[in-house]
C-alpha cells in the first residue's frame, strides 16, 4: 500500500507538471489566453488528489462502501457550493474550475480519515507491477476519453461559446446514466467478483 501511495504521488506530480507545461500551448491552440490560468488552476486538482490516502481502496475491495460513499457525497456537495458561490460573486469559467479543486482538496483530506493510513514506501517489484498495470489503465482510459469526449476537444473554438456550452452540458446529461452504471460496476460488481475469485473460482463463475 505504501508503494502504491508513492507511485500515485509520483504519477500525480508528473501529470500536474505536464498539464502545467501544456497550459500555454493549449490556450494558444484554441486562441483563448484565459485558458492558461484556468488550466494551471485545474491541474492543481490532479496534484492534490495524488496525495489522497490509497487505504480507501481497501474499503472498496471489501465492498465496505459507507465511508467512501459519504466522502464522495461530501466532495460533490462542497464542490457544488464553491462553484455556485463563486459563480454568484463572479460569473465565469473560474467558478467551475474552483469547484473542481475544492472537491479534490476535500477528497484528499477526508481520505486520510478513512481506511488504513498509508505511508510512503518503496518495493521495486511491487512498483514495477503497479506501473505495468497502470500503463494499460492509462491507455484504456485515454482511449475511452477520446471516444466519449473527443468531440468536445474538436468543437471548442469551432462554434460559438454559448452553443459549445449547451452542447457540453447536454453531453454531460446524456453520459450520466452510463457513469452510474460504471460506478456500480467498479464499486460493487468488480470487488464482489474479485472476492469470490479469491475464495473459489467455481463459485465466481457461477456468480458471474
Amino acid at each position: 500500500l505504501g508503494t502504491a501511495f508513492s507511485v500515485q504521488a509520483i504519477r500525480g506530480v508528473g501529470i500536474w507538471g505536464l498539464a502545467s507545461l501544456l497550459a500555454a500551448p493549449v490556450a494558444w491552440l484554441y486562441h483563448d489566453p484565459d485558458l492558461t490560468g484556468l488550466l494551471l488552476l485545474g491541474a492543481v486538482s490532479t496534484l492534490v488528489r495524488a496525495f489522497a490516502n490509497p487505504g480507501i481502496w481497501i474499503l472498496t475491495r471489501r465492498v465496505d462502501l459507507k465511508g467512501p460513499t459519504l466522502l464522495t457525497i461530501a466532495t460533490e456537495v462542497v464542490g457544488f457550493i464553491v462553484t455556485i458561490a463563486w459563480a454568484f460573486l463572479s460569473p465565469s469559467a473560474w467558478a467551475i474550475v474552483a469547484g473542481t479543486v475544492a472537491s479534490a482538496v476535500i477528497y484528499s483530506a477526508g481520505s486520510h480519515l478513512l481506511g488504513i493510513r498509508a505511508k510512503f514506501a518503496w518495493d521495486s517489484k511491487v512498483a514495477r507491477q503497479i506501473a505495468q498495470f497502470g500503463g494499460w489503465m492509462i491507455l484504456s482510459s485515454g482511449t475511452y476519453f477520446l471516444a466519449s469526449r473527443g468531440e468536445s476537444l474538436m468543437l471548442r473554438g469551432a462554434i460559438p461559446d454559448a452553443q459549445f456550452g449547451c452542447f457540453a452540458f447536454a453531453s454531460m446529461l446524456v453520459a450520466t446514466p452510463v457513469s452510474a452504471i460504471v460506478q456500480l460496476a467498479s464499486q460493487v460488481f468488480l470487488p464482489t467478483l474479485s472476492a469470490t475469485i479469491r475464495e473459489s473460482p467455481q463459485m465466481a463463475l457461477r456468480d458471474f
